[in-house]
């Protein structure tokens, strides 16, 4: 350890601050993955079971009598706040993109569509994300 510590070198010591670094680095993420050991993730079937039937009826939970369940459907169903104008009350604010696209998918709109089907991509889909990104915000 004394040797270390009497070392002259700029980069020997820059090698070191480095590894030390790193090793921080990894103690940090083991540190997390130890927190999260033992915590069961739910299940997928199930998951996916609660958010499609969100998205199918968020009505049934909006008359639910629990006001968290209210506040839980306003932020899955608007992209935004919902505004109040004083003359004229609540304004309607933006969908959130699943239901902006289902709403879009409903009027015959099946563009957005073609980007699911790997087979249908242009070779040089990654160039198009830009474009794909803008369309979505559109639809927001």
């Amino acid at each position: 350890m004394d040797r270390i510590v009497e070392i002259d070198s700029p980069s020997i010591i820059v090698t070191y601050e480095n590894r030390i670094r790193e090793l921080e680095n990894r103690k940090a993420e083991l540190n997390e993955k130890i927190r999260k050991c033992g915590t069961v993730l739910p299940d997928f079937d199930e998951t996916f079971r609660t958010a499609f039937s969100f998205l199918s009826n968020p009505h049934k939970i909006w008359c639910s009598d629990r006001l968290e369940n209210k506040r839980t459907v306003l932020k899955l169903a608007f992209a935004d706040k919902l505004s109040y104008c004083r003359n004229e009350g609540f304004r309607t604010a933006p969908y959130a993109l699943p239901f902006a696209l289902l709403e879009d998918f409903g009027q015959g709109n099946y563009n957005w569509w073609v980007w699911l089907d790997s087979n249908q991509r242009p070779r040089d889909y990654e160039s198009q994300i830009p474009h794909i990104y803008a369309y979505l915000q559109e639809l927001i």
